[in-house]
């Protein structure tokens, strides 16, 4: 798709994501024969699969180094055989961790019952309040921390914290949860014991400003 610069492209955002469905196979499974016994492939055929089976073993082992160096894109689990990689070319969108949950949601849905968090004192939480940078910016630009992505963790007065458009509640010291249960953020204390940190997990993570 070809985009024509004009007054209104500057505004536009498409948002890309590959999904790659990885299939975990136990060793102790063994593969099927294809074709099966007494069914023969014409030679010109066989080289094209040849040809076609090389290729995409390329592709994966690719894919497999890529992945390699970015293990927390990765999403696992052993006990279905199951994995999955989630790619979205616009950075800062929530496409794939959504894309991600929707897939899990759908064919593999968490069945334990969601830990809740309960309401704590405003004064409590202020402990918590302030603004937060984007910890990926770069540390050895003038501007650096200038330029980070900044978010505002505020202490409501129903007894929770405001992030990220959700609101949070204390399950237990320094780790709380959303109002469904489903997601967890967690703070980190310095050696003085003032929150300096928090994380919602993979490569989300946010410092406190000034810290």
């Amino acid at each position: 798709m070809k985009l024509t610069p004009g007054p209104r492209s500057a505004a536009l955002r498409i948002s890309f994501a590959l999904v790659v469905p990885l299939l975990i196979v136990s060793p102790s499974r063994g593969a099927d024969r294809l074709p099966p016994p007494g069914i023969a492939i014409p030679e010109s055929e066989r080289e094209q699969l040849t040809a076609g089976a090389a290729t995409l073993r390329k592709d994966i082992d690719a894919l497999a180094k890529e992945v390699a160096s970015k293990p927390k894109l990765l999403t696992l689990l052993p006990e279905e055989h199951f994995g999955l990689l989630v790619v979205s070319h616009l950075e800062g969108s929530g496409l794939r961790f959504k894309l991600k949950q929707a897939i899990l949601d759908k064919y593999f849905p968490d069945k334990r019952a969601p830990r809740v968090g309960l309401p704590r004192p405003k004064k409590e939480l202020d402990a918590y309040a302030g603004t937060y940078l984007a910890n990926n910016y770069c540390r050895t630009c003038a501007d650096g921390a200038n330029e980070a992505q900044r978010f505002e963790i505020v202490a409501n007065d129903d007894g929770s914290l405001g992030l990220w458009d959700d609101k949070w509640r204390q399950v237990e010291p320094l780790l709380f949860s959303s109002l469904d249960g489903k997601r967890r953020i967690g703070f980190m204390r310095d050696s003085a014991g003032t929150v300096m940190a928090v994380s919602a997990g993979s490569w989300r993570v946010l410092e406190r400003k000034g810290h």
